[in-house]
């Protein structure tokens, strides 16, 4: 079971994070500063919630089936595969909270971070302005991810993907180091564009969004009770 309240998370979070900074506007640069270390404890945590992943896979399963599928394959294999389709720790659906509470979540709120960051060491009218619309472009695109999260349930990484390395650690770690990567050089670079490319960027983000937005929604009840996906044209049960 999972909890369908993306667009309020995704607010609520958004709010928390511009009050800590309200109250001390140095966090940005901090975060900036010794990502470095916060990259690392992903990392760390990332892999153990993995091992423990695979151990309770292999001795506490939700569903004995899980197990039994994957009977004889290599523990490396379990490790980086996954387990168990709809694991709960705390009564909390692990990869609801790894994709989306975390991977996502951290992904929105790092990229405002930079941004911020940025406008604190080189000044707003120097470089940030760059940062600023990317910052506002990718949280538009979360934007509708939250918002179209019940859709998301029905993809591939919850209906088939195991919670494993594979599908954890990528959205714990290599999400939050990786995704975000231009704003690092963005901030390193003091890169200057002008208004009329800031615009077109802007302008061809809010587009390509709003195609996202009506054109890659799964469809419901055309498959007798199954799921289609316009963008790869496959239909699976929903279960």
């Amino acid at each position: 079971m999972y909890s369908a309240n993306g667009t309020q998370f995704y607010l609520v979070s958004l709010v928390a994070y511009f009050i800590l900074v309200f109250l001390n506007p140095d966090i940005p640069v901090w975060v900036y500063e010794d990502f470095g270390s916060i990259a690392a404890v992903l990392n760390l945590t990332a892999l153990l919630l993995c091992a423990y992943l695979m151990m309770k896979g292999q001795n506490a399963p939700e569903e004995k089936k899980d197990i039994e599928d994957w009977e004889g394959y290599p523990v490396l294999y379990l490790f980086y595969r996954g387990i168990e389709l709809h694991p709960r720790l705390a009564d909390v659906d692990i990869k609801q909270w790894t994709n989306c509470r975390v991977g996502m979540m951290g992904w929105a709120i790092l990229v405002i971070n930079f941004c911020l960051a940025n406008i604190r060491i080189h000044g707003f009218e120097t470089t940030a302005a760059g940062s600023v619309v990317n910052a506002i472009l990718i949280n538009i695109y979360l934007l509708k991810f939250f918002y179209w999260e019940t859709g998301y349930f029905n993809t591939l990484d919850i209906t088939l993907d195991r919670a494993g390395y594979y599908l954890c650690w990528g959205c714990l770690c290599w999400v939050q180091v990786c995704l975000f990567y231009s704003f690092m050089l963005a901030n390193l670079s003091n890169c200057i564009i002008t208004l009329l490319q800031i615009l077109m960027f802007f302008i061809q983000g809010v587009l390509y969004v709003f195609c996202l937005l009506h054109g890659g929604k799964p469809k419901q009840g055309q498959c007798n009770g199954s799921c289609c996906h316009s963008h790869v044209r496959m239909c699976f049960d929903i279960t």
